[in-house]
């Protein structure tokens, strides 16, 4: 047997050299490229190892979300059970064979022990370059960066909803139109709004009708002065009515809120109808989800600020053109776990690299971490949508990161492979100029994943 043998020829070549016991030959030992067979055991050894954590670490993300990563980490400590504590069962039988602590040489085991102890220590305390690996999306950039504290903020983009219910009648832009504060993006339709307003502007008519009767009426008829009083009541009700309804009606014409380029919402997969009337699925913006129906908080698009040096291309309207589009201020956004957040600070070194752009890595700096922490998932990170974040549903029926989460985030330039699109997701690296153990490492990772205290 291939792994007998060469358990076999390790262990007694560990023997002889570590602890300086002479043994006699074995004739059914292999002869000849010992250091192979050796070498295929410490092999095996590796990989032993690298498959029980390799599935533990599956194990524990994919049940975490569901509350079952106990069974995970059970798991993988019969795994590592077998790997640690069989081994050193059968070193304590060596030992305790009679005679066999006589034939070993103490300055073997002292060199021995001398070499252990220098590879504990440089696990425990020579320090390599820390990373941290967070999940990322690229973002528009929200507010302006201000060179000056407590500047006011000047908001640099904004998602535009629907804001009410309505068929997607008409659209008057489309990805890289330069829009102004108020013009029109979206146009909608709903026959019940318009029939509320006219509801309310009849009944408001005939109250104000009905008191101007009133008024001539309440010289001669005490009666009705005091309905004209529950009249005029009724009237700055249903005028305050009106008001609202004329609002909720405006809003049917979606307008722009500031101005900048027009950027697609994010994108909708496709959903099975299950009985129930299909959906709108892409980009909103798509001449094909003309006519369906749209939710008050179904996103339209997102206005997004030109670069500098792109703002006046963007106001003549060039970037409708796919030769040369403009070229808009984005922001990497990482989620931070809450262990890592306290390590994160402005000016530490990012890496981004993109799953629309696997081969291109983005080198940037943190510009500013959060100090509140992720109420909602976004859509596109968590696990549920095929991101790298961990996440479960709530009581309330949101999406919330595994554990708690900041925000930081990173300038990164805009480049032909992000134009017009914006939710990308990826992953993050960020250096907090730190340097760690690999022993520190290991113990805050198995901290981590057991909850023990730090």
């Amino acid at each position: 047997n291939l792994r007998q043998k060469s358990t076999e020829v390790l262990k007694r070549f560990m023997v002889g050299m570590c602890l300086g016991i002479e043994q006699p030959e074995n004739p059914f030992l292999p002869q000849r490229n010992r250091f192979l067979f050796g070498l295929y055991t410490v092999a095996a050894v590796i990989y032993r190892w690298l498959i029980v954590f390799s599935i533990f670490m599956f194990l524990n993300q994919v049940l975490e979300p569901y509350g079952l990563k106990i069974l995970g980490q059970i798991m993988g400590a019969m795994g590592v059970f077998g790997l640690v504590v069989q081994p050193l069962w059968q070193m304590g039988k060596f030992f305790y064979t009679p005679g066999r602590m006589h034939k070993v040489k103490k300055h073997r085991v002292a060199i021995t022990a001398g070499v252990i102890a220098l590879v504990i220590g440089g696990i425990c305390f020579v320090p390599f370059e820390y990373h941290i690996d967070c999940a990322v999306r690229v973002v528009p950039r929200e507010y302006k960066v201000q060179e000056v504290a407590f500047a006011a903020e000047e908001k640099m983009s904004a998602t535009v909803f629907a804001q009410v219910a309505g068929r997607y009648e008409a659209c008057f832009v489309k990805p890289g139109t330069w829009v102004e504060a108020g013009d029109l993006i979206v146009k909608l339709e709903n026959h019940d709004e318009v029939r509320r307003l006219e509801q309310i502007t009849g009944a408001l008519d005939e109250q104000r009708s009905q008191e101007a009767v009133l008024k001539q009426q309440r010289s001669v008829d005490e009666q009705a002065a005091e309905e004209l009083i529950e009249v005029q009541e009724r009237i700055v009700s249903l005028e305050k009515q009106k008001q609202q309804q004329e609002h909720k009606s405006s809003l049917l014409e979606v307008r722009a809120p500031i101005a900048g380029v027009v950027l697609p919402a994010p994108y909708r997969a496709p959903q099975s109808s299950s009985g129930q009337l299909p959906s709108w699925s892409g980009y909103l913006l798509d001449h094909e989800n003309i006519g369906a129906t749209l939710a008050p908080d179904d996103p339209i698009c997102i206005i997004a600020s030109p670069q500098e040096s792109e703002l006046e291309r963007a106001r003549q309207n060039l970037g409708e053109s796919s030769v040369k589009p403009i070229r808009v201020q984005l922001d990497a956004e990482l989620v931070v776990d809450q262990a890592d957040i306290e390590l994160i600070k402005p000016g530490n070194k990012v890496e981004v690299c993109l799953e629309l752009m696997p081969s291109k890595v983005y080198d940037t700096q943190i510009r500013q971490s959060s100090y509140t922490h992720l109420q909602q998932s976004p859509a596109n990170l968590s696990s549920q949508s095929g991101g790298q974040l961990g996440t479960v549903m709530d009581g309330s029926g949101r999406v919330v990161p595994v554990s708690t989460s900041y925000y930081a985030r990173a300038n990164i330039e805009s480049t032909g492979g992000m134009l017009y699109q914006a939710d990308l997701r990826g992953r993050a690296r960020v250096y907090p100029n730190q340097k760690r153990s690999l022993g520190w490492r290991l113990y805050r990772y198995v901290a981590r994943t057991f909850h023990f205290a730090m």
